[in-house]
């Protein structure tokens, strides 16, 4: 089995294309039902969702695409129940989940504080 760390999401996120980003956008529901009970990281999944539609209707530039293939993997990784650990077991099928997205947020901070900036008005385009 592969270790979820740094490297691993990169790898992966190396991987993701625009029609993965529409997959994610297109998922959006479903991905927020399966990651409904994650209250600390609910307001960020929500504003991951609203950085990727603004990256791709072109009014927030400032994302690289690393950073876009890297939130599109974490989101499409929580909705794939077939993962590197199957969500059906219990508890440690949806700490592997949590594990890719925090991981990912540590890879994209910067990027996202920025967006998060931007979106106050603090921080030009």
């Amino acid at each position: 089995m592969s270790q979820i760390d740094k490297d691993y999401v990169q790898q992966e996120s190396d991987k993701m294309n625009a029609s993965d980003l529409d997959k994610a956008l297109s998922n959006e529901g479903k991905i927020t039902e399966k990651s409904k009970r994650w209250e600390k990281y609910k307001d960020q999944i929500k504003l991951l969702f609203e950085m990727l539609r603004d990256y791709k209707k072109g009014n927030y530039k400032n994302t690289p695409w690393r950073s876009v293939a890297g939130i599109t993997f974490a989101l499409l990784y929580i909705l794939n129940p077939l993962d590197l650990v199957p969500d059906v077991i219990p508890f440690i099928g949806v700490l592997d989940d949590l594990s890719v997205f925090t991981v990912t947020l540590n890879l994209i901070g910067k990027d996202f504080d920025n967006y998060k900036l931007w979106r106050k008005g603090g921080l030009e385009d």
